[in-house]
C-alpha cells in the first residue's frame, strides 16, 4: 500500500462523448454497449501496446446537496493507457471505420492525452470496487497555469480528507495535456484528427475508489468535501458514480 504520490510511466488517454441526438438514448446505449464496445475491444487487443482498456458510464451525478441526485450532464468516459511513448497508432482505414461508426451511437467526442498520477493507494486485495470520477474544465478567465497550481491544492486537500477514511481505496490524478481535433461526420465530434488543438479548457480527472457505495455516497455527502468542490477556479466541477467495464487489462 502507498501513500505517496507516484506518476506513471505509461501513456493515457481519457475521452469524452455523449448519445447521438439522431435517435433515442436507449439506441445509442444498446449499440454502444452491444456492438461498439465488443468491437473495440477486439480490435485494442490486437495492438501490443495498449495495456488497459476501461469505460464509464454515468450512473449519478453529484449535485449541490451533497446528494447525487442531479440529472446526469455525461454519458460515458473512455480510459486508455499504453507503453511508454505510444498510442493508438490506428491506420487511416481502422480509423476511418471507427468514425463511421460513432454515428451509430455518439457524438461531442473530447480525447484527452493525460498525465496520470496515483496519489493514494489502499488496495489490498479487493476485487470488487466502487467507482466515482471528478471532471475539471477551467473557467474562461483561469489561465492554465492558475488552474493546475489550484488543482494541486485541491487534490492535497482532497487526499487529506480521505486518508483514513473508511471503505476509501484509491486516488488518482489525471492532468489533461491538450485536446485532439475532431470533426462531424454527421454530428460534430464523431471523427479524431491526428492532431492537438492549440488550446483547452479540460483541466483534469480524478478516480476515486471505495469499497462500496455506501462508503463513496458519505464521503461526498460531508460538509467539508462539499466545500471544497465548490471552486470557482473551475467552470465545471462534476463528481459522478461510474460503472467500470474493463475491456482490456495487460498490467
Amino acid at each position: 500500500m502507498s501513500s505517496s504520490a507516484a506518476p506513471s510511466r505509461m501513456s493515457k488517454s481519457i475521452s469524452r462523448f455523449l448519445p447521438v441526438s439522431t435517435q433515442p438514448p436507449e439506441e445509442s446505449e444498446r449499440h454502444y454497449s452491444q456492438v461498439h464496445f465488443p468491437w473495440a475491444q477486439r480490435l485494442l487487443a490486437e495492438r501490443e501496446q495498449v495495456r488497459t482498456y476501461h469505460t464509464n458510464r454515468v450512473l449519478r451525478q453529484y449535485d449541490q446537496t451533497g446528494r447525487f441526485a442531479r440529472r446526469p450532464t455525461a454519458w460515458r468516459f473512455v480510459l486508455l493507457t499504453f507503453e511508454p511513448g505510444r498510442g493508438l497508432e490506428l491506420d487511416p482505414a481502422t480509423a476511418e471505420r471507427i468514425a463511421q461508426d460513432h454515428p451509430n451511437c455518439l457524438r461531442a467526442l473530447r480525447a484527452t492525452p493525460v498525465e496520470p498520477t496515483l496519489i493514494l493507494d489502499r488496495v489490498d486485495g479487493q476485487t470488487v470496487l466502487a467507482k466515482y470520477l471528478v471532471e475539471l474544465d477551467r473557467a474562461a478567465e483561469t489561465s492554465p497555469e492558475e488552474a493546475d497550481l489550484r488543482l494541486k491544492v485541491m487534490i492535497d486537500r482532497l487526499a487529506s480528507r480521505l486518508d483514513g477514511t473508511p471503505g476509501f481505496r484509491s486516488l488518482s490524478s489525471n492532468r489533461v495535456l491538450g485536446e485532439a481535433r475532431t470533426e462531424a461526420v454527421v454530428e460534430e465530434g464523431q471523427r479524431v484528427i491526428g492532431q492537438l488543438l492549440p488550446g483547452t479548457d479540460k483541466c483534469a480527472y480524478l478516480e476515486l475508489y471505495f469499497d462500496d457505495l455506501s462508503f463513496g455516497d458519505r464521503f461526498f455527502a460531508r460538509d467539508d468535501v462539499l466545500e471544497l468542490l465548490e471552486d470557482p477556479t473551475f467552470a465545471m466541477l462534476a463528481v459522478y458514480h461510474v460503472e467500470e467495464r474493463c475491456g482490456l487489462d495487460r498490467r
